[in-house]
């Protein structure tokens, strides 16, 4: 009898085999413009009129699903007097849900960021999008979706139950989805800062900031460096604020060209309008000294320097 380790490995050896021998066949195919031009072709090797248009978003799987249902949340729903019925929330009665039961067959593409579904392979005609987010969740069990070969995919604004041909077929859907997320940015392996939803980017002009320190020195840089305009929004503006810490206990010591007022005359001098808009307190209420912030910052440079409130 031979060994289970000779049997795996002549296996795999026979499997990459034949991938080389399909993947050389598809190249010679996609050489000739009519065969790969046929929809045999392309669903053999999965690509449709949308394939390539996604960026840098990674494609995991395309091919032909059954949509067996399409449940929307609340502010989602869409298809109006064609609806099937409206559930009302059991916990409130601001939320609603709109069930949509029919059946199609559509074609899909998964993606590191979302998955998308089309009437067919050959249109540009996108029929939904089902975003990742940290809602997303994957059913594919019997108990869970009460169908066999049946896939339930959830995030925060939908819940879409999708039926695959058969049990082979499911497996391989099931497994593409769930890498296609998992890859992705909402994922539990990426670390999200401060326990937020959302993950970190990279490419905004966004940045956090753990502390006053931190955010107060990003302005002064932002003020330093400003050429043409300033906006200034405030609802308890303090004219004699240190953008710079920290401040000297001794006054004598204290860097006077951080402290707001100096900052704002010295941009303002050079050319740069500053408008600023200063909250008017309710006096009875709160008494953040707006009238006072108002005269003390118009005296600093009239012509270049506007207030309101």
């Amino acid at each position: 009898m031979p060994k289970e380790e000779d049997v795996k490995a002549r296996i795999e050896k026979v499997a990459e085999a034949f991938g080389e021998a399909v993947a050389q066949s598809a190249e010679e195919a996609a050489a000739s413009p009519i065969v790969a031009k046929t929809q045999y072709f392309k669903k053999f090797c999965e690509y449709s009129e949308l394939s390539f248009t996604f960026g840098s978003a990674r494609r995991y799987k395309e091919g032909m699903l059954k949509r067996e249902s399409d449940k929307r949340y609340a502010k989602e729903a869409t298809c109006g007097s064609k609806c099937c019925g409206w559930l009302r929330c059991s916990c409130c009665n601001c939320c609603y849900c709109c069930s949509c039961g029919s059946s199609s067959k559509y074609w899909f593409i998964v993606t590191s960021d979302f998955i998308v579904y089309l009437p067919d392979m050959e249109t540009t005609t996108i029929k939904e999008i089902i975003l990742f987010d940290t809602s997303f969740e994957i059913l594919y069990d019997y108990e869970s979706t009460g169908k066999a070969n049946s896939i339930v995919l959830k995030n925060s604004h939908k819940e879409v139950m999708l039926r695959a041909r058969d049990e082979i077929e499911h497996m391989i859907w099931v497994r593409a989805i769930e890498e296609a997320f998992n890859f992705s940015e909402w994922s539990s392996r990426v670390v999200k800062p401060f326990s937020s939803f959302a993950p970190e980017r990279f490419t905004n002009k966004c940045a956090e900031a753990i502390d006053g320190k931190d955010y107060f020195e990003t302005v002064y840089e932002a003020f330093k460096g400003a050429k043409r305009v300033v906006y200034i929004t405030d609802w308890w503006i303090s004219p004699k604020l240190y953008l710079k810490r920290p401040v000297a206990l001794d006054k004598n010591k204290r860097d006077e060209s951080s402290r707001l007022d100096n900052v704002l005359k010295e941009i303002a001098d050079r050319g740069v309008k500053v408008y600023i808009l200063i909250y008017k307190e309710v006096s009875f209420a709160t008494s953040s000294d707006s009238k006072y912030a108002k005269k003390y910052l118009n005296g600093l440079s009239p012509c270049l320097l506007y207030t309101s409130d």
